[in-house]
């Protein structure tokens, strides 16, 4: 039997010991716990580094996608603008001009939203050898230019880059060059008297145009130039013709204060012409006879700015007006297109009627439009 104070020591020391039980439970479950916690803040450090890469990564591939795509449409507008300025620049070899020409069409055009900006040390003019496809640079007797369009950082004009920033890559440079050449053809030279209708064109002796004139002696005359239709031909003229004895002879361009047309409308089956008086037309026909068919449309050169075209493309047994075969600044030729299915061009005088008492004539010049292509 315990008695009091033994009873108190027993409950005392079973006390110190649960006591004790309870510490070192309580100091294991706080060790478990930092243990947890250093593991997840390892892990937690770990992730961010994975975050980082990949979005180092995921910029990369923006980039790539943004920036690239930026970079090739500016190559593509480049490519283009090279093209289209080498193809003018080569026409003004012969005239000298090719550098005011380059530097006025690149500036028509963009690349990236800026206009292109030519210098002369840009452009360049040389000989072009097709057959070991090599470009010389400089000498005499040029034949092709080369123009290089240069959107680079040392110009103060590269190609800037978003995405590409933020990997230390702010802009990327764009250089294209293209050469372009031009073969000319040989001319033909002729003469065209100031009699000749052109609405008596491919007609048979002994037909009667306008009242008045009669084939052969009031026929236009047939270019013996060989026609290969969808390509240019260009013309000069040296000569002068009045349409009555007496008046004062014109040039190609005939007078513009008169403008008249053929007084018997639509004639053996070609279309009617409103042009000046004494100006230099012409028509194209196929091997059939013209009044085999009906007319088409007639053209209409009453205006300046009707005739002041870079290039025209009459029909079939359409009479068109040529004048001198220059665009109004007189240095720049103009082209004809043969139609599809042409094999015979005629030149005549415009004139209204009586073409039998005109007076002058002129000579020639026909050749095909030079070829111009790109080569390099």
């Amino acid at each position: 039997m315990m008695t009091p104070v033994t009873t108190w020591v027993w409950q005392t020391e079973s006390c110190q010991k649960a006591a004790m039980k309870q510490s070192r439970f309580i100091s294991t479950w706080d060790v478990l716990k930092a243990c947890q916690c250093r593991r997840r803040a390892r892990r937690s450090g770990i992730a961010l580094i994975y975050m980082m890469v990949i979005m180092t990564l995921m910029i990369g591939f923006c980039s790539l996608a943004v920036d690239l795509g930026r970079v090739q449409l500016s190559k593509t507008q480049v490519a283009r603008t090279a093209d289209a300025v080498a193809r003018y620049a080569v026409q003004g070899l012969v005239d000298d001009t090719y550098v005011a020409k380059a530097i006025a069409v690149a500036a028509q055009n963009s690349v990236d939203g800026s206009p292109v900006v030519l210098t002369a040390n840009d452009i360049e003019t040389g000989t072009w050898y097709a057959n070991s496809r090599t470009f010389s640079a400089g000498g005499y007797g040029a034949n092709a230019v080369r123009v290089s369009i240069k959107r680079t950082a040392a110009n103060g004009n590269p190609i800037p880059l978003v995405f590409g920033k933020t990997l230390g890559v702010s802009s990327c440079d764009v250089t294209v060059s293209a050469i372009a050449s031009i073969t000319y053809q040989t001319p033909t030279t002729y003469v065209a008297p100031a009699k000749g209708d052109p609405w008596l064109a491919g007609m048979p002796d002994g037909t009667t145009g306008n009242w008045y004139d009669m084939a052969p002696n009031n026929s236009p005359t047939k270019s013996p130039v060989t026609l290969t239709p969808n390509t240019g031909l260009q013309f000069n003229f040296a000569g002068n013709a009045s349409y009555y004895p007496g008046t004062n002879p014109f040039s190609a361009d005939g007078s513009s204060a008169w403008i008249i047309n053929n007084y018997a409308g639509s004639e053996h089956g070609m279309a009617n012409l409103n042009a000046p008086i004494a100006s230099v037309v012409a028509v194209f026909l196929d091997d059939s006879q013209p009044d085999s068919s009906p007319p088409p449309a007639g053209l209409d050169f009453s205006s300046a700015a009707s005739r002041d075209f870079a290039t025209l493309s009459p029909g079939l047994k359409q009479p068109f007006f040529i004048g001198d075969g220059l665009r109004d600044d007189k240095v720049t030729p103009q082209n004809f297109i043969v139609p599809a299915g042409a094999t015979r061009l005629y030149i005549g005088i415009m004139d209204g009627q009586q073409w039998s008492d005109n007076a002058g004539g002129y000579t020639c010049t026909v050749a095909k439009s030079p070829m111009i292509k790109i080569v390099k």
